[in-house]
């Protein structure tokens, strides 16, 4: 809901004479709107990094973009829209709330989140009793940080294990149109609000199968078409619904992409026209003429105001950007708006100046230690800097910028006035260096810096192309430059280099140094959390999650990394706390859930993990997608331990029903069908997930334990050397099975071989000599085999380690074994 300020009663009282003298104004209804008499729908189809001259109806010969192309035909093109910055989220922040970056604050990906005192979009919409869901592709729109406000249906699911928030975890465009055909499918029938996020041509550019191909030496491109497919599936499903005529489409992207016009390659540094100029078509044929082209510029911005008054919804005041809705219906003149533009990416990843800009009629300035103003409508390529030429024209362009900032940053102060010294402290605070405040800091220019850059980047495709060892000569050319140790991407780059190789000293060392450099960089903290949480330094991964939490309490990955660090130190308790303050962060995190779940189960609390269970369950996009394949695993295992074997089997046969099987899938439906004594059923499972993967050690387990099973229940002789061959075909595949090593050794017991047995129990121990049960087998074993004293260095062991942490059944059983050894 909208978010109010309650009115004072007294001021309420002296404006009330204003508010009935202006109420006719107040309620007058635009003409420009969509048919009062039909309750239209609105889809939202944002298209990452894809910049406005890379689709064919924008002129672009080499496309293969048909099913925009035909919405533009039939719809409303502006040639000439722009985004206030070349970053993904503060970009979909500002489409959302209808706010410059300066104004809601959110300027760079991954360490700035939304407000919730932000009035969204989709809070609008919600409130004028509109269904709203979201389906989007990226880590970096992950709904922690903040973009969820106002949807029913938030899916920022990604299909891999988030628990380290990888930022460059995607889902491609199929998977997305899928989870928007399920979600159509139950909420056609609703007046709906849905925003849709294709990620695909975003970097690194690997479009599939056939557009791979095809697209071989033009990848980016490739992945538009790709892109472009999806959303002809989205018109067919609208047109067979029946809906497509009473659904308002848009089509936009959130920034562009560079490839090298002024030395950049990718995004997020500049802010030349090939990455703020974006495409935006508005589709509705029974309300736009068909074909209408607006040449006049629109921002991003405008798009959150324009829909408003369309639907003939009060555009909130908080709202900085302007309709345009008028151009929608009409040739007109208007002036162009003024853009403001910003990218701190370079400020806050590199350590260089900050860049900030205007547009302004068809000037272009940009404010940086070397200044640049561009004449748009003579020179659009911004090849010739008039900054010279043009320096008064650029200096009143540099004060507008200032003030503009000021009026933005939510400042009551008259833009009039001239800028007194409180406001260039202000707006250096803002991420604004004046000329002046430049002279007494030495600030690395972005055009300067590039160059280093692309060095990096260079050395990037080498690691990505595994010519490790290129890599690394060219990294130690690099590290005695100066400036290159002042850029946090340099170690960045040489980290993703020593984790490919593994060199985990070296990964240890550099980031030691990293932290020492970057203190702010909280993201080398948490890597080295992670690394000491792998190497069971848990105290030292500890220490340094608390400093992360300290510095940053809304960083879900330290609390989910000492939730894993309290787990293993068999602290629950603690771990279910750490569980909760993640999940409160990331509440659609399915994997952090089902940790949360499994730690509760752990502790007892079976009410509570169940509980847990039944709402991940209730996700019935979730469970009825055909994807998620290593949620739905982790899920069903957890299941299989709270007894509810019926909920695995709907769940794995309905994932089959999809046409994709799955050995995995396949593997844990025997599971469940084992656990309620349907043998065959549990056989048939493996032989299917045997037929898919034969090598798969986990399946050839399960099938040695339920030929042993067999055994015990019908007394046949094949089942035991049945149970011995795929018991050792597991191990021979992978030898650090737990499963298949204990298996094999109760197997051997029953064939009478104790010394084989007890060769397996050992190697078992070697690879996690934490497994209680097996210390008492092998005491059990060596009794009766008559070494007692073998027995003793087992049990003993046992008691040493582990005696607290055993039930007092299991310390009896312990102290009696004992008392045989010693007899």
């Amino acid at each position: 809901m909208i978010k109010q300020k309650k009115s004072n009663f007294s001021v309420y009282l002296l404006i009330g004479v204003f508010l009935i003298m202006s109420s006719t104004s107040c309620k007058k209804k635009s003409v420009y709107k969509l048919d009062e008499n039909i309750p239209y729908n609105l889809l939202i189809i944002t298209i990452d990094t894809l910049r406005a001259d890379r689709l064919g109806c924008y002129g672009y010969k080499e496309a293969e973009t048909p099913n925009i192309d035909r919405l533009a035909a039939n719809g409303v093109r502006f040639e000439n829209c722009y985004s206030s910055i070349p970053l993904t989220l503060p970009s979909h922040c500002t489409i959302f709330t209808g706010r410059e970056p300066i104004t809601h604050n959110v300027r760079n990906n991954g360490s700035y989140f939304l407000n919730k005192s932000e009035d969204t979009f989709p809070e609008l919409l919600k409130s004028h009793h509109y269904t709203t869901a979201a389906i989007i592709s990226s880590w970096v729109l992950h709904s922690k940080f903040g973009l969820d406000q106002g949807f029913d249906y938030y899916d920022d699911l990604l299909d891999i294990k988030e628990m380290a928030g990888n930022p460059d975890v995607e889902i491609t465009a199929d998977v997305v149109y899928k989870k928007f055909r399920h979600w159509l499918e139950m909420n056609h029938n609703q007046k709906f609000f849905s925003w849709i996020h294709f990620y695909d041509p975003h970097s690194p550019f690997q479009p599939p199968g056939e557009y791979g191909k095809r697209f071989k030496n033009h990848p980016y491109n490739g992945e538009i078409s790709f892109v472009d497919f999806f959303i002809g599936k989205i018109i067919e499903d609208l047109q067979v619904k029946n809906i497509i005529d009473k659904t308002l489409i848009i089509v936009t992207s959130d920034h562009g992409e560079a490839f090298g016009e002024h030395k950049e390659i990718g995004h997020g540094i500049f802010c030349y026209e090939e990455s703020l100029r974006v495409p935006l078509i508005f589709y509705n044929p029974p309300t736009f003429k068909k074909g209408r082209v607006v040449s006049q510029r629109t921002r991003l911005i405008d798009i959150m105001p324009t829909i408003l008054e369309l639907m003939q919804i009060e555009i909130p005041p908080t709202i900085k950007g302007n309709s345009f809705a008028q151009l929608l219906f009409e040739n007109i003149e208007m002036s162009d708006p003024t853009v403001y533009f910003e990218s701190l990416f370079g400020k806050e990843e590199m350590n260089w100046a900050p860049l900030t800009g205007i547009i302004s009629e068809n000037y272009k300035y940009i404010s940086l230690p070397e200044p640049e103003l561009y004449d748009l409508k003579n020179d659009p390529m911004e090849k010739t800097n008039l900054y010279k030429k043009k320096n008064r024209l650029a200096r009143d362009l540099d004060q507008k910028l200032k003030k503009f900032m000021l009026s933005n940053s939510g400042s009551k102060e008259s833009s009039k006035r001239d800028l007194t010294k409180s406001d260039i402290k202000k707006l250096e605070s803002l991420g604004y260096i004046s000329k002046d405040s430049q002279k007494s800091k030495i600030i690395l220019d972005p055009k300067v810096g590039i160059n280093l850059t692309n060095k990096l980047n260079d050395i990037l495709t080498l690691i990505q192309k595994e010519n490790y060892d290129e890599a690394d000569t060219a990294l130690k050319k690099l590290s005695d430059d100066s400036e290159v140790k002042k850029n946090p991407k340099f170690y960045d780059i040489s980290l993703d280099l020593y984790k490919k190789r593994g060199e985990g000293t070296r990964i240890e060392a550099l980031l030691k140094r990293a932290i020492q450099l970057f203190p702010a960089k909280e993201r080398f903290k948490v890597d080295l959390a992670l690394l000491y949480f792998r190497y069971k330094k848990l105290d030292e991964s500890e220490k340094l999650c608390e400093i992360v939490i300290e510095a940053n309490p809304k960083n879900s990955t330290a609390y989910i990394l000492l939730g894993n660090i309290y787990r293993q130190k068999k602290r629950l308790k603690d771990a279910i706390s750490y569980y909760k303050k993640a999940t409160e962060i990331e509440p659609s995190n399915i994997f952090l859930q089902i940790e949360y779940g499994e730690t509760q189960f752990e502790m007892g609390n079976v009410s509570e993990s169940r509980e847990i269970i039944n709402s991940i369950m209730a996700n019935e996009a979730l469970i009825n997608s055909t994807d998620n394949l290593k949620i739905k695993n982790k899920l069903g295992l957890l299941l299989l331990e709270l007894n509810e074997h019926d909920k695995v089997v709907s769940m794995c046969l309905q994932h089959l029903s999809g046409g994709k099987e799955s050995p995995d899938i396949l593997n844990q439906l025997g599971m469940a069908y084992f656990k309620k004594g349907e043998f065959q059923q549990a056989f048939e499972a493996y032989q299917k997930a045997l037929e898919q993967d034969e090598k798969n050690p986990l399946t050839l387990s399960n099938m040695g334990t339920l030929n042993l099973t067999l055994l015990r229940l019908k007394k046949e002789r094949k089942f035991l050397s049945q149970a011995i061959e795929f018991y050792t075909r597991a191990v021979e595949y992978y030898p650090e099975t737990i499963t298949a090593l204990n298996g094999l050794a109760i197997a051997y017991i029953y064939a009478r071989e104790r010394e084989k047995a007890i060769s397996c129990w050992e190697k078992a121990l070697q690879v996690d000599p934490t497994l209680v049960n097996i210390y008492f087998n092998l005491g059990i074993t060596y009794i009766e085999m008559g070494k007692k004293q073998k027995a003793l260095e087992y049990l003993n062991k046992c008691k040493e380690n582990f005696y607290s942490k055993l039930s007092s059944r299991e310390q009896h059983q312990l102290d009696t074994l004992i008392k045989r050894a010693k007899q």
